[in-house]
């Protein structure tokens, strides 16, 4: 059964179970990156008060089935990358589809292991869902970087609070995001910090597929995307333009988000 038919068999169920809760499947690290991990392993700030509050999971979280079904997502997906340090595009089907929660969560959740670090890229330019990280004051950030060709990958990589957990930020507000995406700039980015960091995955958070063309120009940079469906918000037809959009080779899986009620 291919991806997009498992999809909308989850929705008929759905639909059939008036609500019944379902998690979601899913198909399938600039210096050495051995050092890197045992420094960033010590740099956790944020207490479980803190988490909570940006809505971030933790071992000892109240809501444990949350945090152990990021940790499942996490395991399907090692199991069906062929990288080690993949790049992953969290996109939703639509607007406040949870797609920042979950980009967020499983960066965090692949920041749990002690051996990997993630990298959370933070592509909405117009519509930033993480100003409220503990990231350094005005820092440099992605639209800086594609602005600015004397800025390097360390200059907008910023540590966030998190073991092992770093975050390139939308950055400096002033600058406008017109047609960013269609300069070779990010992708150079992107095959720079895959190079140097070979424990690193990287994740994308990015607009919802079927609000803006970026998105899909965005998609074609990265190894692979992930899918997010709001739960009972969403329509058969709309995932399939969305799975049309994004194309069968790059959907790595859909996660169908259940938990409006903690969306970032």
């Amino acid at each position: 059964m291919s991806k997009i038919q498992e999809a909308l068999e989850k929705i008929r169920e759905e639909d059939g179970a008036g609500g019944q809760h379902a998690h979601g499947s899913a198909k399938r690290e600039m210096r050495d990156g051995v050092a890197d991990v045992r420094k960033m392993a010590d740099e956790s700030s944020l207490d479980n008060k803190q988490l909570d509050k940006l809505k971030i999971i933790y071992p000892e979280m109240r809501e444990n089935r949350i945090f152990n079904a990021f940790r499942d997502l996490r395991t399907s997906l090692r199991r069906a990358v062929a990288e080690k340090n993949p790049t992953i595009m969290v996109t939703s089907v639509s607007g406040s589809g949870g797609g920042s929660f979950m980009a967020l969560n499983l960066a965090r959740a692949i920041a749990l292991d002690d051996g990997v670090t993630s990298l959370l890229i933070d592509c909405n330019l117009k519509s930033s869902s993480f100003d409220n990280l503990p990231v350094d004051d005005k820092p440099y950030g992605l639209r800086d970087y594609l602005k600015d060709e004397s800025l390097v990958a360390e200059d907008i990589i910023h540590p966030c609070g998190i073991n092992r957990l770093r975050v390139i930020p939308v950055g400096q507000k002033t600058i406008g995001a017109t047609e960013f995406f269609t300069s070779s700039r990010l992708g150079q980015l992107i095959r720079e910090v895959k190079n140097r960091y070979s424990e690193r995955n990287i994740i994308i958070d990015t607009p919802p597929i079927s609000e803006t063309a970026d998105t899909r120009l965005l998609a074609e940079i990265c190894d692979y995307v992930l899918l997010v469906v709001p739960y009972g918000k969403t329509t058969r037809s709309q995932i399939q333009k969305s799975v049309d959009a994004i194309g069968q080779d790059k959907l790595i899986g859909v996660v169908f988000n259940n938990e409006p009620g903690l969306l970032v």
